[in-house]
This record gives C-alpha cells, structure tokens and sequence, in this order.
C-alpha cells in the first residue's frame, strides 16, 4: 500500500507536469502581470490559473488560494472553462494532501465543466489516478484506455506518455510488475524522444517504486539513476521523494546509517520548500526504521508527526491507520493504556 501511495504521489508531479527550470522566474512574471490587471474577467482567471500551477512546486496552499480566486471569479462570470480548470486543481491539490473525497468533488465537477478534447484527458486521468487509490483498478483502467484514445487522435504525445505512466501504476497496484514495468519504459521511451528531463526523472522513479515491490537491488539502481538526473536540474520537489524512496530501500537492506543520512537530506529539502506532505512520508519512514532497529520511542515521535498532518490534511483512511500504526507501536513498548487509547481513536 505504500508504494501504491509513493507512486500515485508521483504521478501527481507528471499531471501538472511543469518543471521548476526558471519556474519562480515565471511565477514573478504571472503575478506582476495580475497586480497591473485591474478587470475582472476571463484574462483574470486565466492568470489565476497559470499562477495556481505555477505554485506546485513552491506552496501548496497558495496554489489552493489561486484556485479559490479562479473559482469565485468564474461563477461570478460565468465562465465553465476557467471553473472547469480550477477544480482540476483544487482535485490535484486534495489528491496530493491525502484527502481523497474532496480530490474526487472537485474533479468530478471539471470533468462535467469540460469542453475540449485535451481538457477532458487531464481530468480523466485524474480521476484515474483518484480510483486508483482507492483500490477501484478496473475503473481506473477504463479511464485510462478511454484517455489513450482520445490523445492518439489529437496526437498529444506528452499526454500520452503520462497516461502510460499511469496505466503502469495500476498494473503495479495489481501485482502484475511485468507490466507495470512495460508502461514505464513505453512512457520513458517518449519523453527520451522528446528530451524531457522532468519525465525521464520521473519515470525511472516509478519504475524503482515497482521493483522496491519484488527487487530492491533494481529499485535502487532506478532510483540512483533518477537522483542522479534530478540533481543537476532545480527540481527539489522530485529530489525530496526519491532521496525518501532510496532511503527506504536502505532500511529494507539493513544499512540504516545509509538510511538515516538519505532520509536527512530529504528533509532538509521538504522542510526548505514547506512540503507538509513529503515530511510526513518522511517521518512515516523514519518511523519504520526506528522500528526496525527496536528504537519504539523515536518511533512513536515520528509516527505522531504522521498522525498530526492526517488529522489536518488526510483521509478517513489515512488517519485510522496512521492511528493503528501508533497503538501497535506502544503495544511494543507495554504502554497499554495507551496502545487502547490509540486503537479506539483509530
């Protein structure tokens, strides 16, 4: 399950899509524009908009907001297109903090706002991924294939590729690796075609997430290879999960000073970017290490981290087990009213 979480999470960076090269440079531009737009019309929403994706990377919150102004002045107008774009976003933005419910509210609204081809594509896949999450493959599938149609007949190759992507991360969810293993490379094979750094990055991290499942010598070669992509660009936010998933892969093997130094590096970055998320996968894996060496105090620390964004970000599911994994972790330590408190709440 939480490879699934890690690559789902990943494929949420292939969806916005824009790397950071220049990207603040960009940002500036966007909002200098705004501060001298005095109408409230379409051209509005549509800065609202770029600036709302624009914020990815750099603060998820005021992504939100520029969605929120989007919205207000879209139904103020009238206007399907621009709504349409900024419920896309406000789903990825839900999809990304674990609050899966409100992802598929607001993502359900811009698939029916939806007008173009390409629009409806982004949206699909979306949702896609939403069920993917949620365990609904089948469904998830259907979306998938629907959308590869559609972007074989507008000839939108980009779009193509993270639909493979995709499609992979539900094989692996599956447990069919071989495939999963087949759409990451089918999706890598484009982006090295058109020289796109951020979906190569990508790519070989997905593709590590299906191997950490059966071999994690494999895994860490395709992290390795990502990392190594990553560090020569601007883009943290990619640097920070894979810095995780390696360290993860070094407590599986045992090499927990190798661990305990990738997860700090991770950390470092999430905490200099304010990813609340990444640093909760973080201290979720930081906690699983100092279980695995038997250390259920530093345990129980991180683990709480874990359970405190749940609770202000996550999903009905996501805070029961965040719970769950804390009741078992005072039961190691023989804090029994404790271990029932945490169960009960769970």
């Amino acid at each position: 399950m939480k490879n699934l979480l890690i690559f789902f999470a990943f494929c949420l960076l292939l969806l916005l899509g824009t790397p950071t090269y220049g990207q603040e440079k960009v940002l500036d531009s966007l909002k200098r524009e705004l501060g001298s737009y005095k109408k409230d019309d379409t051209t509005k929403v549509k800065l609202y908009n770029k600036i709302a994706k624009q914020y990815y990377r750099i603060d998820l919150e005021k992504m939100k907001d520029y969605a929120h102004k989007s919205i207000l002045l879209s139904k103020k107008l009238n206007y399907t297109n621009g709504q349409g774009g900024a419920r896309n976003i406000l789903g990825i933005y839900y999809s990304v903090v674990g609050n899966s419910d409100s992802a598929i509210f607001h993502l359900d609204i811009a698939y029916k706002l939806a007008k173009d081809v390409d629009d409806k594509c982004s949206v699909r896949n979306n949702i896609a991924t939403e069920l993917r999450q949620k365990g609904k493959f089948k469904e998830a599938l259907e979306y998938y294939e629907l959308s590869i149609s559609d972007l074989m007949t507008i000839k939108d190759t980009m779009s193509l590729a993270k639909t493979y992507q995709n499609i992979g991360g539900v094989y692996q969810s599956q447990g069919n690796y071989d495939k999963a293993v087949e759409y990451g490379l089918k999706g890598m094979k484009i982006y090295e075609i058109s020289k796109d750094t951020l979906g190569i990055i990508q790519s070989l991290y997905n593709i590590g997430i299906t191997y950490s499942t059966f071999n994690g010598d494999k895994a860490i070669d395709f992290f390795g290879k990502s990392l190594y992509l990553a560090s020569k660009t601007s883009d943290l936010v990619s640097q920070a999960e894979i810095l995780n998933s390696l360290g993860r892969e070094y407590v599986v093997k045992k090499e927990y000073k190798k661990s305990e130094s990738l997860f700090t590096k991770a950390m470092n970055i999430a905490e200099q970017l304010k990813r609340k998320n990444i640093i909760a996968k973080i201290n979720s894996n930081m906690s699983f290490m100092y279980r695995e060496i038997e250390n259920y105090t530093k345990a129980i620390n991180y683990q709480t981290e874990v359970v405190i964004f749940n609770e202000q970000y996550g999903s009905k599911y996501a805070i029961a087990a965040g719970y769950g994994d804390l009741s078992l972790l005072y039961f190691k330590i023989k804090n029994i009213i404790k271990q029932k408190y945490m169960f009960i709440k769970g």
